[in-house]
């Protein structure tokens, strides 16, 4: 018997197999994560995608200036580690890691989710109100 399989034998012995299967990943973004939670694990992992992508995306339309290059950084390698996630290699464990630490970055360096500046209402004048003058008639004297 190989080394392999007698680990294996050993795993399967003390009931192991399951949590290393877990643990070692699929090697396959989706499946890392619909195998382990399911239908709600899908729905949440979209959910923080699409959260954190609006939180970047006004952080980069609205914040700093000085940070502009950076944050723009942050959105693209965001929107990058989705594109790897879905199409090319993803692991659930190791890329939430990544997801995570990209959006606390962005929040530590802006100070929080950036929000447009307020628009400032422009004085208002009285308004006018311009009422038409009566027309008479001459020959009735009815007023209209």
């Amino acid at each position: 018997m190989t080394n392999s399989t007698t680990l294996l034998r050993t795993l399967i012995t003390y009931g192991l197999v399951l949590p290393l299967a877990i643990f070692l990943g699929y090697h396959s973004g989706p499946l890392s994560t619909i195998i382990p939670f399911g239908i709600w694990g899908v729905i949440g992992l979209v959910w923080l995608w699409v959260a954190g992508g609006r939180a970047l995306l006004a952080n980069h339309r609205y914040g700093d200036p000085s940070l502009r290059a950076v944050n723009c950084f942050l959105l693209s390698l965001f929107l990058a580690r989705i594109v790897l996630y879905l199409i090319v290699y993803g692991g659930f464990y190791g890329d939430m890691l990544h997801f995570a630490g990209i959006l606390a970055l962005s929040i530590a360096l802006n100070g929080g989710v950036q929000k447009p500046a307020p628009v400032a209402a422009p004085a208002s004048t009285p308004a006018t109100i311009k009422f038409k003058r009566p027309v008479r008639t001459l020959a009735t004297g009815v007023t209209g």
